[in-house]
């Protein structure tokens, strides 16, 4: 009988790294479109179009990016079966990892996005309620003819379709090969619907994993 491989695994990860990377990209792109960093919350630079075209764009970007992660955690988890029955597939993945580079950095560099997307958003909506605007989405402000390009992908949802649920980082400890295996395996994340720092055990865990990653 033979061994089943995970072909169609490796293609769903590379495509979906690729997606990710491409939304990160995507985020640097729109800051500097607007002359904003990360951190920032004084927005006075931005007329009202800006502040109501940035957020709507920054809202999208960051459903776009939560939509892939969720995405690619699946062919990550399917892996894990065919590692643990196959020393072939141990190789495959190890080949894999030096040909394409570690798709669970991209993951962790998503996951550290979102919760700038987060900060971010939230202080917009503080500017947006203080100056007694709309909350537009990307597709409204598209529809009333603002020039607010962004890089499309895929369909886009409204914010609020995002399902309400915890998503973990790739937990499968055996894929992993690295010190912060047992970290990632505990860390649980959030629906990205609020505001992540308001888990302090996500705020701890995922320092700590950002610590040993840099050491």
């Amino acid at each position: 009988m033979s061994t089943p491989d995970s072909s169609s695994i490796r293609q769903q990860i590379l495509s979906l790294k690729t997606l990710l990377q491409r939304h990160q990209a995507s985020h640097t792109q729109i800051l500097k479109r607007y002359t904003v960093l990360s951190e920032q919350t004084d927005f006075t630079h931005l007329d009202d179009i800006q502040i109501e075209a940035f957020y709507a764009e920054v809202n999208s970007l960051k459903s776009y990016l939560f939509q892939a992660y969720d995405r690619i955690l699946k062919p990550h988890n399917q892996w894990q079966p065919l590692l643990d029955s196959s020393g072939d597939e141990r190789d495959r993945f190890d080949l894999f990892i030096a040909a394409h580079g570690d798709y669970r950095e991209t993951i962790g560099t998503s996951v550290t996005l979102l919760e700038n997307l987060d900060l971010l958003l939230n202080s917009l909506h503080s500017e947006v309620l203080k100056r007694g605007l709309q909350i537009l989405s990307d597709a409204s402000v598209r529809a009333s003819g603002r020039n607010v390009p962004v890089a499309r992908e895929e369909p886009q949802p409204e914010a609020s379709s995002a399902p309400a649920a915890n998503y973990v980082v790739p937990h499968d400890n055996s894929l992993l090969n690295f010190d912060d295996a047992s970290i990632l395996s505990k860390l649980e994340l959030p629906s990205f619907d609020g505001n992540l720092l308001d888990s302090p055990e996500f705020s701890e865990r995922f320092a700590t994993f950002l610590t040993i990653k840099g050491s």
